[in-house]
């Protein structure tokens, strides 16, 4: 059995004991939003840019960039989350907001695709009337905690929903020190390997392995990451991918 230690640092907070207000929340001020909205000019002199083109030089933040830039490693080495307002939305087109969105993150990281369909920008979207087996942003209803399989997640409000749409997030390191306290055989169960089966055409268009092996919690040289969804572990089993323990979804031997 390994020697499980709590972690520490900003990424062990409690929503109870911060004030979000002041230490999650940035406001953007005029000269920024001014700065945003000449680099929305300059990339529309450049043409029919693509999402893959925006790029720092495509989209010129020459102040509010070296902020977005160093935005990387406070997300990952610090609290994890900020909640970044002020964007006036009612100056621009849905178009231009994605292409705003799209600018801004260029500057924090790269692009990635978020399914088999290769969309760099996802809408969050009930359309579970004509997608088959849609993603838990296409399917409507609430989703459980879960992590995504990228380093930053973000999210942009373009309009609020008629019921629902409420975000929540949690420390992940503040639930394993938990987890470490009160039930340490959990916490062991939980760094070991379980069984994830993907959605289908994921794995079809992806690398063609349907069903891993994945660690929900690791700390490799020293920095911890929690990779969680209930889903998978659960379709593995009622495709006969595993069958549930008390511990986890162990793999079957075929």
């Amino acid at each position: 059995m390994r020697t499980l230690t709590p972690i520490e640092g900003p990424a062990v907070w409690h929503g109870s004991r911060i004030d979000l207000r002041e230490e999650g929340v940035r406001t953007l001020s005029s000269a920024e939003i001014d700065e945003i909205g000449a680099a929305l000019r300059h990339l529309r002199l450049l043409g029919d840019i693509d999402f893959p083109d925006i790029a720092p030089d495509t989209f010129p933040l020459p102040t509010l960039g070296g902020y977005l830039a160093g935005l990387g490693d406070e997300l990952r080495y610090g609290r994890g989350f900020l909640l970044l307002r002020g964007l006036p939305r009612e100056r621009y087109s849905l178009d231009d907001t994605a292409r705003i969105y799209v600018g801004l993150g260029a500057h924090i990281g790269r692009l990635i695709p978020q399914s088999y369909q290769g969309e760099l920008l996802g809408h969050v979207i009930d359309v579970s009337d004509i997608e088959a087996e849609g993603r838990g942003y296409h399917a409507g209803g609430a989703q459980g905690m879960h992590t995504d399989n990228c380093d930053i997640v973000s999210l942009l409000c373009v309009r609020a929903a008629k019921s629902g749409g409420v975000s929540r997030f949690v420390s992940a390191a503040a639930v394993h020190n938990r987890l470490l306290e009160e039930r340490p055989d959990l916490l062991e169960a939980l760094y070991g390997e379980y069984v994830f089966r993907r959605m289908e055409r994921d794995a079809e268009f992806g690398d063609g392995a349907l069903v891993k092996e994945v660690v929900i919690f690791s700390r490799q040289n020293g920095e911890f990451s929690c990779n969680i969804s209930g889903s998978y572990p659960r379709r593995a089993v009622a495709a006969g991918d595993a069958v549930m323990t008390r511990g986890r979804a162990k793999r079957w031997t075929r």
